[in-house]
């Protein structure tokens, strides 16, 4: 039962483990007349796997408890939508929220919620609005290009191909972010960029703590121990690669049309003054490293899958040739004209992201009371979970949906059944550079690389803390393995 108030008192957003669980409970679940589907124990992935299949089939709704406390579960499209569009508070897993805060600070987006929230959303928001991002084509094209050179390097040899992309993002994003060669690429031989092995052993970290019941592992960073020192020096390291070049952007007052240029702008409009750099990081803190991070730990894992995707489809490689000859023709990099025509690209994008999304499930704290598309009103307070990854692969939306087909993208989907950037004020913002990064990455190295996987590459796909990411089952380690060949 300990166990059990501890690891309620690690999820309940905005409130101090003490305050947690003091804290009064919602109104039963079973008292609003919501149906019980089972306890899902310690295997919460594989739970919530077992409690989609026993939901009742003519609502779709119900509630699972885990350790002692109770969760609604609801997964018809329609009140995953209503949910997703009507609540922004996130209720966070385990101690991610403390680890986050840990790491990044307690300024960034992803674990603000209310008046914060509104305001940093409204500062990062103008970089990364549809309308903006397609502007940054050609400092992606730059990256791509670069670390399509160092790819082709590889003539003959198996390579991680997470790790080249992964890569290519941090060029990517020094680019965008910056106008900055931060050395992503350069550093492939050289055993990869720090922010590479900052945010792997971040996860790693993450991972070992977060869903750990004692609170002393996950919970407490601040107390000077050897666990913590560890943590601060993973932390310490991955805000070195990138801090000096905001300092020094805003102290030098170095302009450079990019991401960084429009978040600074919109941060001194509020102002109303010059920001020095003091004032940016009390503003926004390190949300300029999470948006890094962020591509790490999303898209970096759909660019990667598609290669094995590919390997095991020449039809769909094919098709992708075809579309890129017809778009670019001799270019060897896309522009931002070329992007609206790259339709079969974008629809590999999101059928990546169909069968590997970013998070298997995610979660809202409604406070007020909400009615189900079946009439049944789940209560205030309560804990609301969407298992969007398990919708994702539900054959009543998808035809033969474990089938990677990027034609299911072709014609319009049911709202509700696609949601792997959340939906509603808090989607994901980065959903239009991950969209771009993904095209441009897969139309530079289409023509260029014939990447072909190992006979004992077994491809799959593992919960990494904050969401899934791709897995060889043979090494068990997070890669697609792939040989290289050049074209």
């Amino acid at each position: 039962m300990e166990r059990a108030r501890r690891v309620c008192a690690h999820v309940v957003p905005d409130q101090q483990v003490g305050k947690a669980l003091e804290a009064k409970p919602c109104a039963s679940l079973k008292d609003a007349g919501i149906s019980f589907i089972m306890d899902i124990g310690e295997d919460m992935i594989g739970g919530i796997g077992e409690a989609y299949k026993k939901m009742p089939n003519d609502t779709l709704a119900g509630f699972y408890t885990n350790f002692g406390r109770e969760a609604a579960f609801v997964a018809k499209p329609e009140d995953v939508t209503a949910v997703l569009t009507t609540y922004t508070e996130h209720f966070l897993w385990g101690g991610i929220r403390y680890s986050s805060e840990a790491f990044f600070g307690d300024k960034v987006a992803f674990v603000l919620e209310g008046e914060e929230w509104t305001q940093c959303r409204r500062l990062l928001r103008a970089p990364l609005m549809a309308e903006s991002v397609p502007k940054m084509t050609d400092q992606m094209s730059k990256a791509a290009l670069k670390t399509l050179d160092k790819l082709r390097t590889k003539h003959g040899q198996v390579v991680n191909m997470k790790y080249i992309i992964d890569s290519y993002h941090f060029q990517s994003a020094g680019e965008t972010m910056f106008s900055t060669d931060i050395g992503a690429v350069d550093a492939i031989d050289k055993g990869g960029h720090a922010l590479i092995g900052a945010f792997n052993e971040f996860v790693g970290e993450l991972l070992m703590r977060s869903f750990n019941p004692d609170e002393a592992v996950s919970v407490d960073y601040k107390t000077d121990n050897e666990l913590n020192q560890k943590f601060w020096a993973i932390r310490d390291k991955a805000h070195a690669a990138i801090a000096p070049i905001m300092k020094r952007r805003i102290e030098k007052r170095e302009k450079g049309n990019d991401m960084f240029d429009r978040m600074l702008a919109a941060h001194e409009k509020e102002l109303g003054k010059k920001a020095d750099y003091e004032s940016f990081q009390a503003a926004l803190g390190a949300n300029a490293l999470e948006l890094f991070f962020a591509g790490y730990n999303t898209v970096c894992n759909s660019m990667a899958a598609i290669w094995w995707y590919m390997s095991k489809d020449p039809k769909i490689h094919q098709r992708v040739v075809d579309e890129v000859n017809q778009v670019l023709g001799s270019r060897q990099a896309p522009t931002e004209a070329d992007l609206p025509k790259l339709k079969y690209c974008a629809q590999c994008f999101m059928e990546c992201l169909r069968l590997c999304p970013p998070a298997p499930m995610i979660a809202r704290l409604i406070n007020t009371d909400f009615t189900l598309s079946s009439g049944k009103t789940i209560p205030a307070g309560t804990e609301v979970m969407m298992p969007l990854g398990f919708i994702h692969l539900d054959e009543r939306y998808w035809p033969n949906p474990l089938v990677f087909n990027p034609d299911n993208f072709s014609k319009a989907w049911k709202r509700g059944t696609f949601v792997p950037f959340s939906d509603g004020a808090r989607s994901c913002m980065g959903q239009h550079f991950a969209q771009i990064e993904f095209c441009v990455m897969l139309a530079t190295f289409i023509r260029k690389v014939k990447l072909t996987p190992p006979a004992d590459m077994k491809f799959g796909i593992n919960f990494g803390g904050f969401g899934w990411r791709v897995w060889d089952e043979t090494t068990q380690d997070c890669a697609v393995r792939m040989k290289v060949q050049r074209i």
